[in-house]
């Protein structure tokens, strides 16, 4: 039963965690996050893509230039490879 409550504490851990990077991303709240939504967020961080770079960025994780990442049926798997390009970004 102890490990039953470990495993869903660490869900929740991992699910308010992906919450945050995620609205960290959504700007306008939205529900979604899109490629302009990337380049304000990389902006911040103090990267200044082109929109070249955005899509290339988002092609790399697995996302469609034009689609949209909804949290909603989001899980960290799927949210992982854009984390991880973004990652890769902000270290060169």
């Amino acid at each position: 039963m102890m490990e039953s409550r470990d495993v869903t504490t660490r869900h929740r851990s991992q699910d308010a965690e992906m919450r945050a990077l995620f609205a960290a991303f959504d700007k306008d709240d939205n529900g979604y996050i899109d490629g302009h939504e990337l380049k304000l967020t990389m902006r911040e961080v103090g990267m200044d893509l082109t929109n070249r770079d955005v899509e290339m960025m988002m092609k790399a994780a697995g996302v469609a230039i034009k689609d949209r990442i909804f949290y909603e049926g989001l899980s960290l798997d799927s949210f992982h490879p854009l984390m991880h390009t973004v990652a890769a970004w902000v270290q060169l």
